[in-house]
């Protein structure tokens, strides 16, 4: 099956191409949204506010609550997340912060995977430098081993990792969370949209951040969170209301854009990606590859088409060059440009030694495994030869 294929098949939501998405929310007759950027909401009388309070979850009042775009957005995830509970917020690490926090006072422990975006292991260490927990604790993210995990453990998970793109056991989760009741936060970030083959019963929540793949033009900031747990979702609501973390009207407006040419966008990336992976292995000058289904270790490939139907557009490598001589080379590039991120219709590149681990020393890299002239490349929808004839003036 084609992306565009499990995206229908999967969600008759997604499939939607009118401004009103599919009838969820009323807004006439234009084609596109409209955009509201009122911070308040008057009301006639103390009986509407009564009204409004009784229902402040799918009302409006004030912005930092509630934005009629957000809550249109909000609407359409809940569907594509089956029914559950969602929060869209003003960036994906936000969308982090709120679902750990809904969770501090009742854990005593965070399991982290010992590969995991760096932003979320600096707040869960700065959680434990404050005394809101107890214990951190890093695991295998390839051989999960919970020891000493219990009812008052957060266990976060991100699959696919970055930038190894490794691929979380879902199965051994499962059975943690059936034996004693651990929170579960999975941080979907990597896989993108409706790409989970079984039912994602064991996570309590789940969250995303929607700038890379669902925004896909790198011109919005945004994350979302998703639960079936009402209690979880009350919570994450107050702490977006008390922090003022949701998104503005604008971004709003450019996801829903964005939303609309979603499928498009992956399915072009995706044919792109399998290209240079077939590219990439063929290099001398390359030792290993990262590619989700096609890892050098076969229980992860088995693992991935167990649970995932897409692979995403990111790929790893690691080159037999010196990082400075990489560095240079570039430089030298006409299509893929030098930037974080990843998940948008612009080919992106970045050697994490120097961008977001820039200034770290041996040992560090050691600890956390990550090779110093590894390169991550996010492909585009940019035509391929393109794509690659860059990437033989790197490689």
């Amino acid at each position: 099956m084609n992306v565009t294929e499990i995206l229908n098949e999967e969600n008759k939501t997604h499939s939607s191409t009118i401004g009103k998405l599919n009838g969820l929310i009323d807004l006439g007759e234009n084609l596109v949204p409209s955009i509201n950027f009122s911070s308040a909401k008057s009301f006639f009388s103390n009986d509407e506010i009564i009204e409004y309070h009784k229902n402040k979850y799918n009302s409006l009042r004030y912005s930092r609550d509630g934005r009629e775009i957000v809550f249109q957005l909000e609407v359409y995830f809940s569907r594509i997340f089956n029914d559950e509970y969602c929060l869209i917020l003003d960036s994906g690490m936000r969308a982090i912060t709120v679902a750990i926090n809904s969770y501090l006072g009742h854990i005593d422990k965070i399991y982290l995977p010992n590969e995991i975006y760096r932003k979320t292991r600096d707040y869960c260490v700065y959680l434990m430098e404050i005394g809101a927990i107890e214990e951190l604790v890093m695991y295998e993210n390839e051989a999960i081993d919970l020891k000493g995990v219990s009812k008052e453990s957060l266990v976060f998970l991100e699959s696919f990792s970055n930038p190894h793109l490794s691929v979380a056991d879902f199965g051994v989760i499962e059975k943690y969370k059936k034996e004693v009741n651990c929170k579960v936060i999975l941080d979907s970030t990597f896989s993108g949209l409706l790409n989970h083959k079984i039912k994602m019963d064991f996570i309590d929540i789940e969250v995303q951040s929607l700038t890379k793949y669902v925004s896909g033009y790198n011109d919005v900031l945004a994350g979302c969170i998703v639960t079936d747990n009402k209690e979880d979702f009350n919570k994450c609501w107050d702490i977006r209301s008390r922090e003022g973390g949701i998104l503005d009207s604008m971004s709003g407006y450019l996801l829903v854009r964005s939303l609309r040419d979603y499928d498009l966008r992956i399915e072009k990336q995706e044919y792109n990606v399998r290209k240079i992976y077939e590219f990439i292995k063929k290099n001398k000058n390359i030792s290993k590859v990262y590619f989700p289904g096609k890892q050098m270790n076969e229980s992860q490939n088995i693992t991935f088409s167990k649970y995932y139907y897409r692979h995403g557009s990111v790929i790893s490598f690691v080159s037999r060059l010196d990082v400075n001589l990489l560095s240079d080379k570039l430089r030298s590039f006409k299509v893929i440009k030098i930037a974080p991120s990843f998940g948008s219709i612009d080919t992106l590149i970045e050697l994490p030694s120097i961008m977001s681990h820039f200034g770290k020393n041996d040992e560090y890299f050691k600890e956390i495994k990550l090779e110093r002239n590894l390169i991550r490349l996010s492909v585009g929808c940019e035509p391929c030869e393109l794509i690659i004839k860059d990437l033989i003036k790197l490689l």
